[in-house]
């Protein structure tokens, strides 16, 4: 019995040593093999340069943290891929405009300056989305599965879209 209780204590410590504590070191954020698999599959299809503006509040905001990690696997996976980090305290337009009081938001910019915005870290099912915009300012069209480039065809009537997030 303990033994046992001297093993439930140690794994408690490790995970407790393994998360942000304020005012230290961040815990490195991982992420798992799906997620790794997407973005590889999406870079692997990127042919012209784009650079993601990355604006954020302070280096302690958690999804921020995390959102710096996402885009620093995607540039570990596509070295066409920049990134440039702002300070969104300093930077008023982007705060009016895109009405964002806190960070991360995240602007991926192509050639043509055509861009899209993310308030936000993406996550889950913004991931897939969020990458197609990367390669659509860049002026390609995303690969879509055979499912979803089928069942697109099939609509023969005006589809009438709205979009609302919350937080994961």
């Amino acid at each position: 019995m303990r033994k046992y209780l001297f093993i439930c204590l140690a794994v408690l410590v490790g995970l407790a040593a393994c998360e942000s504590k304020p005012g230290g070191t961040p815990a490195k954020v991982r992420f798992d093999k799906t997620v790794v698999g997407t973005v590889e599959s999406k870079m692997a299809q990127l042919e012209t340069p784009v650079t993601v503006h990355l604006y954020r509040s302070g280096s302690t905001e958690s999804s921020s943290q995390r959102t710096v990690a996402l885009l620093d696997l995607l540039k570990e996976k596509s070295t066409l891929l920049g990134v440039e980090e702002h300070d969104l305290d300093q930077a008023s337009d982007i705060r009016e405009s895109q009405k964002a009081d806190h960070g991360p938001v995240v602007i991926p910019e192509g050639p043509e300056n055509s861009r899209s915005s993310f308030l936000g870290f993406p996550s889950r099912k913004e991931l897939t989305p969020f990458l197609d915009t990367i390669l659509i300012v860049s002026g390609q069209i995303p690969v879509l599965t055979p499912g979803t480039e089928d069942f697109l065809k099939s609509l023969d009537e005006e589809v009438f879209i709205r979009v609302f997030t919350s937080p994961d």
